[in-house]
C-alpha cells in the first residue's frame, strides 16, 4: 500500500460519508444518540455533531465506538462495511489504522486553538486584575492593610488560572473511564468532588466551568471587595474579608453541577 493511500485512509476521511454511516450503524442497534454517548462517556452534543458531519471521533475514540457498533475501525473510518472477499486487506489496514494513529490532524488544530484561547483570556485578565489593583492602591495606599484577602484572593486565582488555563490536561486517562474514581491528581493539584466520579464525559465541562469562573472571579473580585469596603460603616470594614470566601467556593459549584450531570 503506497504512503498516499495510507494518508488517505488516515486523513481525508469523508465526514458526510462517515456521519451517514455512524447514524445507521446507532439506529441498526437501536440506541440513541443519549445511549451511544453513555457508552464512550462523553456527552450526546458530540454524538450528534459527529452525525452531523461537523466534527470527528477523538481518535483515542475510534476503537471503543467500533468495537460498540460492531465494525472495525477501517470500516468506520471509510464509511461503508467491506467484504471479506475485498481487494483492500482488511487486517492489514486496521492494524495499520489502530496502532499508527495516535491522534488525528483536526484534534492537533482543535486543542491547540482552545490552549490558545485560553492563554489569551488568562493572560488578559491577569492584566485587567492587576492594574484594578494598581488603581485601588493609588486610590488609598493604605486599604490592604484591612483588606489583605484580597491579594491573597488575587494570588490564589493567578495560580489556580496558571493551571486551568494552561497546564491542565484535556483528557483523563482511560482508567477513569473503566473505574469509579472520585478523586484527580496531577502535580500539586488535588480535586475530590463528594460523590462525583471523574470521566471523559465530564470532564471537558469540569475544566470549561473552572476556567471561567477563574477568570471571572479574578476579575470582579477586587471590584466587589473594595465596593463592599467602602459601602460599610468604618466599625464593620474589618468584615469585608468574609466576602472573599463565597468568591472561592463558588468556583466549585459548578464543578460540581457538572460532574453529576454528566457522570
Amino acid at each position: 500500500m503506497s504512503e498516499h493511500t495510507n494518508e488517505q485512509i488516515l486523513y481525508a476521511i469523508d465526514k458526510e460519508r462517515f456521519a451517514t454511516f455512524l447514524c445507521e450503524l446507532r439506529k441498526e442497534k437501536g440506541f440513541t444518540q443519549k445511549e451511544l454517548a453513555a457508552k464512550l462517556y462523553i456527552s450526546d452534543k458530540a454524538i450528534s455533531k459527529w452525525e452531523r458531519a461537523l466534527s470527528l471521533p477523538d481518535t483515542a475514540l475510534l476503537i471503543p465506538l467500533s468495537e460498540v457498533l460492531d465494525v472495525t475501525v477501517t470500516e468506520l473510518l471509510k464509511g461503508e462495511r467491506l467484504n471479506t472477499d475485498s481487494q483492500l486487506n482488511i487486517q492489514d489496514v486496521e492494524k495499520l489504522v489502530v496502532n499508527a494513529i495516535d491522534i488525528s490532524s483536526q484534534e492537533i488544530e482543535e486543542k491547540t486553538a482552545q490552549k490558545t484561547k485560553w492563554k489569551k483570556v488568562y493572560t488578559t485578565c491577569c492584566l485587567i486584575t492587576l492594574l484594578e489593583i494598581l488603581l485601588i492602591l493609588l486610590y488609598d495606599r493604605n486599604v490592604f492593610q484591612q483588606l489583605y484577602t484580597m491579594l491573597i484572593g488575587t494570588g490564589l486565582f493567578i495560580m489556580s488560572g496558571a493551571y486551568f488555563c494552561i497546564f491542565i490536561k484535556e483528557r483523563l486517562p482511560k482508567y477513569y473511564d473503566e473505574n469509579k474514581i472520585s478523586s484527580y491528581s496531577d502535580g500539586m493539584l488535588r480535586m475530590n468532588l463528594p460523590g462525583a466520579r471523574f470521566n471523559n464525559r465530564n470532564w471537558p465541562y469540569i475544566v470549561k466551568s473552572g476556567r471561567v469562573w477563574i477568570c471571572t472571579a479574578m476579575v470582579l473580585q477586587p471590584i466587589i471587595i473594595f465596593t463592599i469596603y467602602l459601602i460599610l460603616p468604618p466599625e464593620m470594614k474589618a468584615y469585608t474579608n468574609f466576602a472573599m470566601l463565597p468568591i472561592v467556593v463558588g468556583m466549585f459549584v459548578p464543578m460540581v453541577y457538572f460532574a453529576y450531570k454528566y457522570q
